[in-house]
């Protein structure tokens, strides 16, 4: 499957989503005036859910045990 890109075209003020390839190269063309438009970057939505992901979500280790050694 490949990625969704969000292009922008500034004469037109539209925005378009392509799906390609990521090693797609090349420019993408505006179909209404024929500008070329560039890639909207965004934020992923990316949603961690659960224990574990933060710093103190952790366990943590008992010092007792590492000074016996």
């Amino acid at each position: 499957m490949s990625p969704t890109y969000e292009y922008r075209c500034d004469k037109c003020n539209i925005s378009e989503d392509y799906v390609f390839p990521i090693n797609r190269g090349g420019d993408v063309v505006c179909q209404k005036c024929g500008a070329t438009m560039w890639r909207a970057y965004a934020v992923p939505s990316v949603v961690f859910r659960g224990g574990g992901w933060a710093k103190n979500d952790r366990v943590k280790e008992d010092k007792s045990d590492n000074a016996k050694d």
